[in-house]
């Protein structure tokens, strides 16, 4: 890890504002915005002290060298100046990845304080320190990355010990046979149907994306390689949405599957040996990445439902908690309201709002998700992208290789 004078400037508040929102996150299960506007603020002043620092450094440096430390022009006089790329390269890093956090946030993915601190973070992180995964024009995707990757670590670890212990407590006792209802039967092919979907849709990107990174590097000498896996990356992370937007509409999804065979049949035209191989391996690829996302969310699914929810007594609703989803939508209709709800808590006129409806349905138990320190995750993660210089995928990739 290189310490250079930008390092010196901002990690501090990386470290000060990680330990003390990760302190507050567990023992409040809240983000006061006074630490999201400080970071804010720090990181934006740092940028402005380095741009007046580069455009007086050299008078400063002259005077200095003159008539203080008396080195003459003939001897060695050393200027520190700021790459001038290093500021509309951070600035655009810091935008996009405030329309990033709003767009977690909007999709129900990240809280709303977590949402902003993730935009602090990459505010304040040098963009040197992703150079191992560096993508252009948004360097701090390798850190959402890295978040995603070490909260679902942590689930999973979690789920899978939780289970082994439940199995094992289990052992020796007679369960009651389950008989396959019809609705199960039809769900289960209602899934695999939406499997299958995926994988052709899935299979239409990486062949449209294939072809455009070709022509790209052909005819512009562009190489989008980058761009393809945030592109990538960034629909994994927005599955659900994408899901709705993609495959979910009969018009959008044939459209793409037409698009998907139209170069599935030009490949074979031109390249029939390069096209199959890749489609094989693009199908495996599929096969396994789903197989294993799906077993990955059963699993998070079967820890949470059995040890993140807790049912209280209507009258214990207070503001800052966060209603169980399943339990929300079973209370209202109002698909509107229904999606309102996400992991940032109730504030003071939902919580009344929750417990009217209650009233109207004589329900008096409410469901709601136990505290998760989202924050002092993220934490964790920020530390392991300063140590790493890039992603955690990037890492398992390399070392596969």
């Amino acid at each position: 890890m290189n310490i250079d004078p930008i390092s010196i400037l901002l990690l501090p508040a990386v470290f000060f504002i990680g330990t003390i929102t990760s302190i507050e996150d567990i023992r409040m299960n809240k983000i006061r915005n006074k630490w999201i506007l400080f970071g804010s603020a720090y990181g934006l002043a740092a940028l402005f002290g380095l741009l007046i620092w580069n455009l007086s450094a050299y008078s400063i440096s002259d005077f200095y060298y003159t008539n203080i430390a008396k080195i003459g022009l003939g001897d060695p006089r050393p200027v520190f100046t700021v790459h001038w790329g290093f500021f509309w390269k951070t600035g655009l890093n810091g935008f996009l990845s405030l329309i990033l956090g709003f767009a977690l946030w909007k999709n129900n993915i990240m809280a709303a304080g977590d949402a902003k601190l993730f935009f602090v973070y990459a505010l304040l992180i040098p963009i040197n320190y992703y150079w191992r995964s560096y993508l252009p024009l948004f360097p701090s995707l390798a850190l959402l990355i890295n978040i995603f990757a070490v909260v679902l670590g942590y689930f999973l670890i979690r789920s899978a010990v939780y289970f082994l212990a439940r199995s094992v407590r289990r052992l020796g006792r007679t369960a009651a046979g389950a008989e396959v209802t019809k609705e199960k039967t039809a769900s289960k092919r209602g899934e695999y149907r939406r499997q299958l979907k995926m994988i052709f849709g899935f299979m239409s990107f990486f062949l449209f994306f294939y072809f455009l990174r070709i022509a790209a590097q052909k005819y512009w000498s562009i190489d989008i390689g980058a761009g393809v896996q945030a592109f990538f990356i960034i629909l994994v992370v927005f599955s659900r949405r994408m899901t709705e937007i993609f495959f979910n509409k009969p018009a959008v999804f044939w459209t793409i599957l037409a698009i998907g065979a139209g170069l599935c049949a030009y490949g074979l035209l031109t390249d029939p040996g390069l096209t199959l191989s890749m489609l094989a391996g693009t199908a495996k690829t599929m096969i396994i990445f789903m197989f294993a996302m799906g077993l990955i969310a059963k699993l998070v699914d079967f820890y949470v439902s059995a040890t993140g929810s807790v049912d209280i007594p209507i009258a214990e609703l207070e503001p800052g908690m966060v209603v169980e989803r399943n339990f929300w939508q079973n209370l209202t209709d109002r698909k509107m309201l229904a999606n309102g709800f996400f992991a940032g808590g109730l504030s003071e006129a939902e919580t009344e709002s929750v417990k009217a409806l209650a009233r109207d349905k004589r329900v008096e138990i409410v469901t709601v998700c136990r505290k998760f320190p989202f924050a002092a995750w993220m934490f964790l993660a920020v530390i392991a992208t300063l140590l790493l210089q890039g992603s955690i995928i990037n890492l398992i990739i390399y070392s596969i290789k």
